[in-house]
Order: C-alpha cells, then structure tokens, then sequence
C-alpha cells in the first residue's frame, strides 16, 4: 500500500495528538502511515523508508521531549526513529508540516546536521481548545495530499447528494459536531458581555451629561440633535441608546448610527460594530469583517477592542503568529481591561506566545478577578484549590466557589458541589453535593447536567434510582452542548448496550465527535480521576 502521508512522533509525548490527527485524516478519506509497530520486527528500516519515499506529506508532531534523543550526542542516532525519519524526509525534499504541541513554540538548539533544515519549515498552530480550525488549515493549507473522497466526490456528486439527503431523513436527531464553551477558555465577546458592555456606557452618559436619568426620551434627544451636526461621539451614543431599547425597530436604527461614527474611525463604534458582525446582531454574521473591525479599533488603542481582536485571530481565516497575539492581549491588559488580563494569564498559563510562568499567571488572574470578572474569578478559585503549595488557599478557593454560585454563575456550581462530594474545606455532604448539580443543569451548565445524567446509570446513594431512559436523555442534552465527556459516555452507551441496543455505528460516531475536542477513552479518565474539572 502506497501512503499519501506519514505521521512522525515520540509515543512517549505525542502519540495521543498523532492518533487522533490519524484518525481524522483517515476519515477524510486519506492514506496515512501512522502505527508503525507492525514495521518494529524483521526490515523495519527498509519498509520505513519506503513509506516515507512514497509519501507526499510528512507530519512532524513536536512534543515538549520530541528532540531530546536527538541533540544528545550520546545516543546512537541509528535507534533514534524520529531523528532517521525526519533526516530523509528532508534528503527527500518532502512537504514537511511541523505541529507544535501546547507549551513548544520552536526546535531546539543543537539540532544534527542532517535534521537541521527541520527549523525552516512551517505548519497550522495547534491548540487543543480550537483543534477543528487547527485541523481545517492542516487540510486546506499544507497538505499537498488529496483524499479520496474528494475524489470521489468530484466524480460521483449527484449520488452524494441523494445520499445526502436520505441521510437527512433518516438522521435528523443525530447533531453536527459541536464545540464546547469551555470556560477555562479565552472567548471573544459573548452577546451576553456585550449587552453588559452597552448598558455601562449607558450609565456612565447619563451621569456624564446632565441629570437625564429619570428622562431617557429627553436624553435621546439631546444626543440626536447633536449627532445630526456629525459628532462622532454623539452618532455613537445615539446607537449605545438604540441598542439598550432593545426592540428590534431601535436595534437597525442603533447599527446605523454605529456606522456612521465608524466612518469617522470612532473607536467605541468601530468595536460595537464590529461585535455586531461577530454575533449577527442585525446583521449578517461575518467573522472576517468583525476581524478587521476590531483590528481598526484596536490600531486606535481601544483595550476592548485589542482584547478581542486577540481573540478572534484564534479562529480567524488569516492566522495570526501566537506572539502577535500575546502583544496585542498585554497592551489591552496594560490598560487595565479585565478580559483581557484573564486571557493574558491564560497565556503565561499555557506557555501561548510566552514562556509559561506560573507567578506572572497568577499576577494577571488576580487582576482580572480584582476587577469583578467572573470568568477569572471562577478559574482562580480552581487555581487555589490545585495549586502549587506557595499559592494552594482551599479556604478562599471554597469561598470564591460559594460566592459564584450565591451570584448564579453557572460553571462554579459544579465545582462547589465536588468540595461537598469529596468534603473540601466544608464537610462532606452527598446531599448538598448532588443539589449543587442540579442546580447547576437547571442552569444549563453542560457539566452538571452530564454528571446528573452519568448518576442515572452509576447511582450513589442518596442521590438517583438506576434509570438509562433518563440518563441517555441528559447525556444527549449534554452532548448536544457540545460537552465532550457527554458525547463520550454516549459512545460508551450504545457501544454496551446499556438501556438501548448495541449499536456500534452510532458508538463511533459519538467517540468521533468526542475526539475532535480530544476527548478520548485516557482522557475522560484522566478528568475522572480529577477532583476540579480545571
């Protein structure tokens, strides 16, 4: 069998990303060479390097412990299996993509001659918290490769396409891979923030004007009149008014007077247009054009507007190099924007664009949590609880958690009710524990409606009877939220059978989408074994 692609990595560190890159590539309909233990016994060099003379594309996964057999000049080079693969695919001239795992951001120094052109090639930046536009670049972008099901589809698209249509009839209950809001993760501005973002500016008119408080009508006046001069400022507040009407008639009106002070390079109006765009708020939902809103904000030195033009460039069609968008965050964070301070300390936690560090994670957390900003609060209360022993506070951890839930943040009643569970601080207490998640899914919160639905098949007492008809209705609300651990157990569920037929198909496609966030059989363990779900 002929390779289009072959997969190169250390099992030690890389094997999980390689596997899960495998499989999707296979999927898709490509010919990769990925498990080469069958090749470890008898010829293995001879068959190896025939796999990669005929490929096209030579994947590289760079591990944190890829080159670390490599530029020691004490190990024979003969048994390093990475290093002789990497040196004749580049004798080979092959299509090299490199795929640096979280926290390497470059090839070491030292690197041997034959594998030292290795720090010239380029591919897709990988980040597990965005994998599928990782993935779609890695396809679209730098392989040479072509699969055959695109092949195929350009031959045979009349059968697809009445394929695709029985599918649609027969399969509608079944979802499209969704991606998890991961609260632990950077977001650009929710509708939710924005709204919040509106309604201060709002304030902040009315106590800066005159006394219009009791009189919104004569304060929209007022604005209007001067807005109809070509005031910028006053063309924006008009829209900043519109917009906390919220009735659909004001909303249209709000985006117009939004881009006639964009036009005039208003900062603060340039951003809400540009939010506008990225959330279809009465108008056509376009990434790129919210992209190159922010970025014009941002040029302006507008702190919401770098944060988010940060941000957007995670997922945006023109990527954007990781220090690029380290820069960007610390100049929002320098000036004291909260969300921006809490994505800068993701940074510094992740090692993105930054040399990882501990203590500059923790100055910039606690900043943004200073501030009041939920997201901070809730991943700093989780940081307390797990910490290093300098930082480790489980009192303050405990209460950051209680004073989330008291003011209805919905990701801390999950944790709450483990510190319960598991008798953290307070005393150990099943009861409270299990009404902490059902608080929590009755807020919606993916995790806690997952972990209800989990003690539907594996009860603990006092809390559920054994019933899978409502635990798989709960899993696949879960999952249908994009959690990934929901869509996992339901792989596990159809794949034994447990209160519904065996039903492999249906098993494998739940693991397929659990694994497009990396949710796999080791890592759902993993968070299993876990007492903060960080």
């Amino acid at each position: 069998m002929k390779y289009d692609i072959f997969i190169s990595y250390r099992r030690e560190g890389g094997y999980d990303t390689a596997k899960h890159i495998n499989d999707l590539l296979v999927r898709d309909g490509y010919k990769v060479s990925f498990d080469i233990d069958t090749l470890r016994n008898g010829d293995f060099d001879m068959q190896l390097l025939d796999r990669i003379k005929h490929c096209k594309d030579f994947i590289l996964i760079v591990d944190e412990h890829a080159f670390e057999r490599t530029v020691d000049p004490n190990f024979d080079r003969n048994k390093d299996w990475l290093r002789c693969e990497l040196a004749y695919a580049l004798k080979l001239k092959k299509n090299i993509i490199p795929v640096f795992l979280s926290g390497v951001t470059g090839f070491p120094d030292g690197l041997p001659e034959d594998v030292k052109g290795v720090i010239k090639k380029h591919g897709p930046e990988y980040n597990r918290f965005y994998f599928d536009d990782f993935y779609k670049k890695l396809k679209s972008r730098f392989l040479k490769s072509r699969s055959n099901k695109r092949i195929i589809a350009l031959t045979l698209s009349f059968m697809l396409l009445i394929a695709a249509v029985l599918f649609y009839c027969f399969n509608t209950s079944e979802p499209d891979i969704l991606i998890y809001q991961n609260p632990s993760n950077p977001q650009t501005t929710s509708k939710e923030l924005f709204d919040k973002y509106v309604a201060a500016n709002v304030n902040d008119l009315v106590s800066d004007t005159l006394d219009y408080s009791n009189n919104p009508d004569r304060l929209l006046e007022y604005w209007t009149l001067r807005a109809q001069t070509g005031d910028r400022e006053a063309q924006f507040n008009v829209g900043l008014l519109m917009y906390n009407n919220h009735n659909k008639t004001d909303l249209s009106k709000a985006i117009d007077y939004f881009k006639l002070a964009a036009e005039q390079e208003y900062p603060q109006a340039l951003y809400a247009l540009a939010v506008c765009y990225n959330k279809g708020i009465c108008l056509k939902q376009n990434s790129s054009r919210a992209t190159e809103l922010y970025y014009q904000a941002a040029k302006l030195n507008y702190a919401p507007a770098q944060n988010d033009y940060s941000i957007s460039c995670l997922t945006s069609s023109k990527p954007m190099d990781s220090t690029e968008i380290f820069a960007w965050l610390e100049k929002s964070a320098k000036q004291g924007y909260a969300p921006a301070q809490y994505h800068l300390s993701c940074c510094y936690f992740n090692g993105f664009g930054v040399k990882k560090d501990i203590d500059l994670y923790y100055y910039w957390i606690k900043q943004s949590a200073d501030q009041g900003y939920d997201f901070a609060q809730y991943n700093l209360a989780g940081f307390y609880l797990g910490a290093p022993e300098q930082y480790r506070n489980l009192e303050l951890g405990v209460e950051m958690l209680q004073t989330l839930v008291n003011e209805d943040f919905k990701y801390a009643y999950y944790n709450l009710a483990q510190c319960y569970a598991h008798g953290i601080v307070v005393d150990k207490d099943t009861a409270t524990a299990y009404q902490l998640l059902k608080d929590g899914a009755e807020r919606k919160d993916p995790i806690c409606i997952c972990e209800i639905g989990s003690l539907y098949f594996n009860p603990i007492p006092g809390t559920t009877e054994r019933n899978y008809e409502k635990g798989l209705e709960l899993l696949k609300e879960a999952a249908n939220y994009g959690y990934p651990v929901a869509q996992y157990y339901l792989g596990v569920v159809y794949q034994q059978g447990l209160g519904v037929a065996k039903d492999l198909k249906k098993a494998q496609k739940w693991f397929d989408i659990a694994a497009q966030q990396n949710a796999t059989h080791q890592t759902v363990n993993n968070r299993n074994n876990q007492v903060m779900n960080q």
